[in-house]
């Protein structure tokens, strides 16, 4: 059976690939299942390493190609464990490139080392290939190896040469740690001050949300930033705050602002707001924000978001009042977004009431609350038109937003809908927008009516 596709070799690199916490620099342990978060040459065994350089040399082109993928990504570390791990002690690591999948089947051997079985990938919509590698027993090994030479070393030395393996000379190549004991204790005895703090802290950030990109920016912010996601993180994402990079815009906000939100966070959350706007709201002057305190439950009962009320509570006091005041009505007439009641509540007041006036017999003909809005902006003719038509340009098919547009357009087009609409609508024309675009057309108003024989 193909490895890549079924049975109990599956490999189902639709999954998470890695662990985030064990991307950010590789730096967090092991996985659940007691394998290594990523397979590294530092954990390659020398047979298997031989295996792939045989079928790269000597294979078919098949073979050639799935051993040079498998180096390639083995030796730039991009290999993550999955999460779906068989049970059988076969530890699967994957690589995923948009619509490429790279998968590896390996075993531990007695020197904690990991002896590749198969090698599987998968193109796009291609069909996938695999192949599986001679495992020890039956390998032919071209030469004997035996361990590095390095590891003979005085620690003293040992300190020394991964003290040089740093990016830009600062901390250490951190697969090191994956070595053995004396490697890791070694590396983490040279680990930079974010590196330790990756280490230290990277399954608790994985935990509330923080994915390894998210983890690396908030390693390199100052002390006072990282302790408060780290004593916050867990009230924080429980309130919204879902994604590392909410989080440390929220560390790096003035302390007042912080405490804003720790101290509102679930009742915000509660009634709509998601981290960044309670973020965007802490900001805000005092004024805006008990505002939003104090009318929280009754705006968000009526449509309202968290970034509507921010919005609106940063509005003129007659617009705020004339939301609270008219909100109910509103909604219950087709404004059921927050944003669309304060899109009314910044028109004149006279366009706000021809709406309430007139906002429950226009619902009922098919407008929506922006459409009502836009209505009444337009000429009082163009509104009395529709006004004096709409349950009967309604029931031939016509929108709130067709109606507005045919009460704009000449008396001829509109008479032309209004004697003709029935006969219409009963040919096809089951949209108002259609019937506007024959009636702008006389050539084509003619040959209906023709049709119908109302002219010769």
């Amino acid at each position: 059976m193909n490895p890549i596709i079924g049975g109990n070799n599956n490999y189902n690199v639709q999954a998470s690939l890695a662990n985030p916490a064990e991307t950010a620099q590789t730096a967090v342990g092991t996985h659940s299942s007691g394998h290594a978060g990523s397979l590294t040459l530092a954990r390659l065994s020398h047979h298997a390493l031989d295996a792939l350089n045989a079928k790269e040399t000597q294979g078919d082109k098949k073979e050639k190609t799935l051993a040079r993928l498998a180096k390639e990504a083995i030796g730039s570390g991009q290999l993550q464990i999955l999460s779906n791990q068989p049970a059988n002690g076969v530890a699967q690591f994957g690589k995923r490139h948009n619509e490429d999948a790279l998968v590896i089947k390996a075993k531990l051997n007695e020197r904690s080392e990991y002896d590749i079985l198969s090698v599987g990938f998968k193109r796009g919509s291609e069909e996938p290939v695999s192949m599986t590698l001679p495992r020890p027993s039956t390998a032919v090994t071209p030469t004997a190896r035996h361990p590095s030479a390095l590891l003979g070393l005085p620690n003293e030395l040992l300190l020394q040469i991964a003290g040089s393996t740093g990016t830009r000379g600062e901390g250490v190549n951190l697969s090191l740690r994956r070595v053995n004991p004396q490697m890791k204790a070694i590396a983490d005895d040279q680990l930079s001050p974010k590196q330790r703090f990756l280490v230290e802290n990277g399954q608790k950030l994985h935990a509330v949300g923080y994915d390894s990109k998210a983890m690396t920016a908030l390693a390199a912010r100052p002390a006072a930033e990282r302790d408060f996601v780290l004593a916050n993180g867990q009230q924080l994402h429980a309130a919204g705050y879902n994604y590392g990079f909410k989080m440390n815009a929220l560390a790096a906000r003035p302390a007042a602002e912080r405490d804003f939100v720790l101290g509102n966070a679930q009742r915000l959350h509660a009634v709509g707001y998601s981290g960044s706007y309670m973020t965007a709201l802490a900001a805000r002057p005092a004024a805006e924000r008990d505002f939003v305190l104090g009318n929280a439950q009754r705006l968000r009962a009526v449509g309202y978001s968290g970034e509507d009320m921010t919005k609106l509570a940063a509005r003129p006091a007659a617009e705020r009042d004339f939301v609270l005041v008219n909100g109910q009505q509103l909604h219950a007439a087709g404004y059921n977004y927050g944003f669309k009641m304060n899109a009314l509540a910044a028109r004149p007041a006279a366009e706000r009431d021809f709406v309430l006036g007139n906002a429950q017999r226009l619902h009922a003909v098919g407008y929506s609350g922006s459409y009502m809005t836009e209505l009444a902006a337009r000429p009082a003719a163009e509104r009395d038109f529709v006004l004096g038509n709409a349950q009967r340009l309604h029931a031939v098919g016509y929108s709130g937003e067709d109606m507005t547009e045919l009460a704009a357009r000449p008396a001829a087009e509109r008479d032309f809908v209004l004697a003709n609409g029935q006969q219409l609508h009963a040919a096809g024309y089951n949209y108002g927008f259609k019937m506007n675009a024959l009636a702008a057309r006389p050539d084509q108003r003619n040959a209906f009516l023709r049709q119908i024989g109302q002219r010769d």
